[in-house]
């Protein structure tokens, strides 16, 4: 007896079976205690010929998506039309909501609970968000932060694209398995987002989320493919890339996509148009709320005080390009509460970035311009000129 994990196409030949040797089937209509699935129990008897008793040659099991796919085989083979109690469901909306913001998560957060709610209102109206800004300003601990709100830690997958990242790596493709005749063959591959929206469609009732972390480091056009189509019309069916027309997909309403996108990397305005329309995107940045105050908001929280962010605002105001300012983040830690680490972490971190942003101006001595002793002398003097006011 088994249940089935997947249907698929088979590319083995096979011959139709005669007539007097047919088996009859019988079904039942059964529910897995463990999670309340309901399944179809199915098992064949053979016919009188079988010399063996019991009769029965095989069993399966099939859940309600493994019937919708089977219907989509059978409608194309036979040439009849359907729709799906899944599609009827879909089509109508998930019953999932998401939850809202929580002055808990926010100030955990070290943001304010309105601007975490204009993030989850603008997910509510699209699922699709990107947080986008220099290094350094949070963007994947926030995605990862309201990922975890808004679903449960089971139901959150995260994925980071690459320049060789494609298609059959986010949704499906064929790979090669050697049989245990050790023949090499080629089966359908489920990828992050495939899995997720399978999971999403048995489980309408909750919020699964996909986090695509440096979402602007791919080739979108060659990840998302067909996929485009379905982030803005949820409600649709598409024939997909490697279904050879057998079946449709369509995105499921209860999965959230949050992406990141590191603008220092490559600027939001590489991202074509299509992309830009389905995603709603929201800045990060040093200079603006609510990335400003986090690290005075850490440093409140630590008993500290508040020189690690006087330093860091006298260093973005000496830095003209806006997408190569330094984020908080740098200093969000423990070792950077003292004088030591904070000269470590300067001399680790701050400097080279700052060296790849001025690579190639032999008017900018990197080492002089920025050293941490003179950004403190330069606070100093702005502390003295505010007492003398």
């Amino acid at each position: 007896m088994a249940r089935i994990r997947e249907i698929v196409p088979s590319t083995q030949r096979i011959r139709p079976h005669k007539v007097e040797d047919a088996v009859s089937c019988q079904y039942q209509v059964i529910t897995d205690e463990s999670d309340g699935t309901k399944l179809v129990h199915l098992s064949t008897f053979g016919s009188d010929q079988r010399e063996s008793s019991p009769k029965s040659s095989q069993s399966l099991q099939i859940t309600l998506e493994n019937a919708a796919e089977l219907m989509n085989v059978l409608s194309t083979a036979f040439g009849f039309s359907w729709r799906s109690q899944t599609a009827d469901s879909e089509a109508e909306g998930s019953s999932a909501d998401l939850p809202d913001a929580t002055e808990d998560l926010a100030a955990s957060l070290y943001v304010s609970k309105e601007w975490l709610q204009e993030c989850i209102d603008l997910l509510r109206d699209r699922p699709q968000l990107i947080f986008y800004g220099p290094p350094g300003t949070g963007k994947t601990y926030l995605a990862k932060a309201i990922a975890k709100h808004l679903s449960r830690p089971e139901n959150v997958r995260i994925v980071q694209f690459h320049p060789s990242y494609s298609y059959e790596d986010f949704f499906e493709g064929f790979r090669p398995t050697r049989s245990v005749e050790g023949q090499l063959a080629y089966h359908l591959h489920e990828g992050p987002l495939r899995l997720l929206a399978k999971d999403a469609r048995n489980n309408p009732d909750q919020i699964y989320t996909l986090i695509v972390d440096e979402i602007n480091r791919g080739n979108l056009a060659k990840i998302f493919g067909e996929l485009y189509y379905l982030l803005e019309y949820r409600n649709e069916s598409i024939d997909l890339l490697y279904s050879d027309k057998v079946e449709t997909f369509r995105l499921p309403q209860n999965v959230v996509i949050l992406g990141t996108m590191n603008t220092a990397d490559r600027s939001i305005a590489l991202l074509d148009s299509a992309m830009r329309r389905r995603f709603s995107f929201v800045l990060l940045h040093p200079s603006e709320e609510p990335t400003k105050s986090m690290l005075r908001k850490w440093l409140d929280k630590q008993g500290r005080d508040h020189e690690p962010a006087d330093v860091l605002d006298v260093l973005n105001s000496m830095i003209e390009d806006n997408e190569f300012k330094i984020g908080p983040s740098y200093f969000m830690r423990e070792s950077t509460t003292t004088k030591v680490g904070m000269d470590i972490a300067w001399r680790t971190s701050i400097l080279p970035s700052l060296e790849e942003h001025h690579y190639g101006d032999p008017n900018v001595d990197v080492h002089d311009r920025y050293a941490l002793e003179a950004i403190r002398e330069r606070l100093a003097d702005r502390r003295a000129a505010s007492r003398s006011r």
